[in-house]
């Protein structure tokens, strides 16, 4: 289990937005496979790192590793909390500019 989290933690100071996102993924199974809760600590400050990323792609598997490992503990999101609902409200708008500027569709 210690070489899996060393591995992890690689992953997640590597450049690459996607295996810092496979990192996350890969937090959610060892989570699930660690039955004792050994692990859980450094479970969290590994989750922790990744939710401060400033990718979408990786905050979005890292939110959904934090709520398949802790979905109560809310001190974890909190410093990350403004960006995520500035993250949040960016992608809305420009999924709502996306779909205004696409026009009517004329039906056949």
């Amino acid at each position: 289990m210690q070489l899996q989290l060393l591995a992890i933690q690689k992953c997640i100071s590597d450049s690459s937005p996607y295996v810092r996102k496979c990192a996350a993924v890969a937090l959610t199974k060892i989570f699930n496979s660690d039955l004792n809760g050994d692990q859980t600590a450094q479970l969290l400050s590994l989750l922790e790192k990744l939710l401060e990323d400033s990718s979408t792609m990786v905050l979005g598997s890292a939110l959904s590793a934090f709520n398949e490992i802790c979905p109560q503990n809310y001190d974890l999101i909190h410093k990350c909390y403004r960006k995520l609902c500035h993250l949040i409200a960016g992608k809305l708008t420009s999924l709502c500019s996306y779909v205004g500027s696409s026009g009517p569709v004329d039906s056949p």
